[in-house]
């Protein structure tokens, strides 16, 4: 009775890692060939092996997952060490809250506490990953200082050793079941501390680079605003002067007609300057500057000026204007671009239009994302951008699209993000 019930908690444990390991990867679930030989292996490794020395056996299991770790994982040492800490880190956590949950009920089977507890810590970290986005905190680990990843990999050396005493003298640990508790407690509120300032910090060094590879944008802004003031001034001076110049009302309506149409132009973008993103509106409001130079006209429809998105300002203004910047590439003078954007629930929505020399099937159009690959001419330089676009919006959840329609004898390419 006792080797199946340590059989079947091989199996609920190599399970927890499973679902931990693939849910921090993205990987999927269905097992792959390596994790068929890698269950395979360690049950049975951990089934022969004589049960007289707990300890012993817990260690080798320990060995065991970190070799599965590594071969599901990256062939970085480091890495698959951090993916390693993180996941048991987890896993003992859970299995600790099962051991407070069955100190506390007296009437539990001490044979079945074992299955018990396995089976509890897999709930609990299955409802953990299904509800929280604790399945983001590997990718983040990864770009976190390196202060905190040592922090983590020092977090399971504690927790290992703290495992073995108690594997070692389960007595005694029952004993001062409370202290352990509150020192497990300290350490893992130490650990979401650090990561929390940690995540605070690099987001504050995003924010100062953006500001600084933008300071340019803003301040041909300035300078775009300077001269439009100084034409205004200008404009209202030859407005004054038209009665004096025109003889007769015709002369002076025709004139007038002229200088309005001339002066409404600036007005097209208005709408892009009433958003509530200041950094996004000045980033398409200079592409379109740049555009006009070439003379292709950008024209702006904003749907909503409280735009809302989960991603960070700067973020959406690289995005936006990697599709603006690919479609004044592709065209030529006296060529339109229509820009449309809009807040969808608490998403933002992105499109640009541009007219298209050919038409482009289904199949071409999905290749643009990948690695290498561009919408823009053969002249023209193949950047990362679209792929770099696509990795952005899957890292927040995002949709992307393109789509190639046909109107007024005029192919248009159609690229669109919700993010």
């Amino acid at each position: 009775m006792t080797d199946f019930i340590n059989f079947l908690s091989t199996i609920l444990e190599f399970c927890c890692i499973y679902f931990m390991v693939h849910s921090f990867l993205k990987k999927g679930f269905r097992p792959s060939s390596i994790d068929i030989t890698a269950c395979v292996f360690i049950i049975t490794l951990l089934n022969l092996i004589p049960q007289d020395n707990s300890a012993a056996l817990w260690v080798l299991g320990q060995l065991s997952y970190l070799f599965y770790v590594t071969a599901v994982g990256s062939r970085n040492i480091f890495n698959s060490l951090l993916l390693y800490s993180l996941t048991t880190c987890l896993l003992l956590s859970a299995e600790f809250v099962m051991v407070i949950i069955l100190y506390f009920i007296p009437d539990s089977f001490p044979v079945a506490d074992s299955i018990l507890g396995n089976t509890g810590s897999f709930l609990l970290l299955f409802l953990l990953f299904h509800f929280t986005p604790v399945s983001g905190l590997y990718h983040t680990l990864l770009h976190a200082a390196k202060l905190f990843q040592l922090l983590l990999v020092n977090t399971y050396l504690i927790f290992f050793f703290l495992l073995f005493w108690f594997k070692s003298s389960q007595l005694q640990v029952y004993n001062n079941i409370l202290l352990f508790a509150v020192f497990v407690a300290l350490l893992i509120i130490l650990n979401i501390a650090v990561l929390y300032y940690d995540m605070k910090l690099q987001k504050q060094e995003q924010l100062l680079l953006s500001y600084r590879k933008n300071i340019p944008i803003y301040e041909s802004l300035i300078d775009d605003i300077r001269s439009s003031q100084h034409e205004y001034a200008n404009r209202i001076q030859a407005l004054s002067l038209l009665p004096v110049t025109c003889k007769d009302y015709e002369t002076l309506c025709t004139a007038l007609k002229e200088h309005t149409r001339e002066y409404s132009h600036p007005l097209h973008a208005y709408s892009l300057l009433q958003t509530n993103m200041p950094l996004l509106s000045a980033s398409l409001y200079n592409l379109m500057n740049r555009a006009a130079k070439n003379e292709i006209t950008v024209h702006f429809d904003v749907v909503s000026s409280q735009l809302k998105s989960h991603a960070p300002e700067y973020i959406l203004a690289d995005l936006s204007c990697i599709l603006l910047q690919n479609a004044i590439e592709e065209c030529v003078p006296d060529d339109y671009i229509y820009v449309f954007m809009e807040t969808r629930g608490e998403q933002f929505y992105f499109e640009v239009r541009n007219p298209s020399r050919r038409s482009y099937t289904r199949q071409e159009l999905l290749h643009f994302f990948d690695k290498g690959v561009s919408s823009k001419p053969a002249s023209a330089n193949h950047g990362l951008g679209l792929f770099y676009l696509k990795s952005m919006i899957d890292k927040y959840d995002g949709t992307v699209g393109c789509e190639c329609v046909s109107f007024d004898k005029t192919f248009w390419t159609v690229f669109k993000f919700q993010i």
